[in-house]
């Protein structure tokens, strides 16, 4: 209930202890929120720009500021995780449909791709991703790169030409290759 954090941040004697305190929180969300979908950055680096405008200056009212900024930034990393809910994804599957999607997809083809990120996913936790260190084996990293390749030229609509394909088969394998570890073991578990 940020109201009532709010008003009880209003209330402290204790303000910088308490932006402090709502500044570490933040910080370990924001590392788990992207260990999990690497292309929330954007919230780190909002985050990093109010903390960079706190230093620069910590009177009473830039620490009010501090905390206003901060807990617009954090209702922000709520809908972000009701998105997630909305689509009516995990966690690891909104990874997949967020490197998978494009700008200007009508709601088929958003779809299509949300059943394309659900599958591949699926099929690589079937065997690929369960080889012990993955990633470090020639052959089964080329796998996972295959299958994720093979897997997007038979199954994402037309609006995807190949150069595009080629590009998410290389961000998802990046993707992959970050995390998830092998024997069933990622950053999800």
């Amino acid at each position: 209930d940020f109201d009532m954090v709010k008003k009880l941040f209003e209330e402290s004697p204790t303000k910088r202890t308490e932006l402090k305190n709502l500044k570490d929180v933040i910080a370990q969300k924001l590392q788990q929120m992207i260990q999990q979908n690497p292309l929330r950055i954007d919230f780190h680096n909002r985050y990093t720009e109010i903390i960079d405008e706190y230093n620069r200056g910590k009177d009473r009212v830039t620490v009010e500021k501090t905390f206003e900024d901060l807990i617009n930034l954090v209702n922000s990393m709520s809908e972000e995780e009701q998105r997630v809910k909305r689509e009516g994804l995990t966690e690891e599957q909104a990874a997949v449909f967020d490197l998978l999607l494009k700008p200007k997809l009508d709601t088929k083809e958003k779809n299509k791709v949300k059943q394309v990120a659900i599958d591949l996913l699926a099929e690589l936790k079937k065997e690929p991703l369960k080889v012990e260190h993955w990633s470090d084996k020639t052959t089964a990293a080329a796998a996972v790169r295959n299958i994720i390749n093979m897997y997007l030229f038979q199954h994402l609509p037309d609006p995807y030409d190949e150069t595009e394909i080629q590009n998410k088969t290389v961000q998802l394998y990046n993707h992959f290759k970050d995390s998830y570890f092998g024997n069933g073991e990622s950053v999800y578990a």
